[in-house]
């Protein structure tokens, strides 16, 4: 298991990120796993309707599982 504060450093040679943090983080992450092409399972709650969109958008580029309060 790598730690680093760096997500993009940590998500190398990753298959998946899971994260239960918070929304805003959960967002970040997105973006991580995006640009590294690592799928994501988000078990995070909390999130506008906006951002429910571009988790739904980032599903077309990379694989997603969104589970709410999981």
């Amino acid at each position: 298991v790598k730690v680093s504060s760096d997500v993009e450093v940590a998500l190398q040679g990753a298959d998946v990120l899971v994260d239960f943090t918070r929304p805003e983080a959960s967002m970040q992450y997105l973006q991580a796993c995006q640009k590294s092409k690592v799928a994501m399972v988000i078990g995070t709650t909390g999130f506008s309707d906006a951002e429910k969109q571009v988790i739904a958008e980032a599903s077309k580029n990379i694989p997603i599982v969104f589970a709410p309060n999981m």
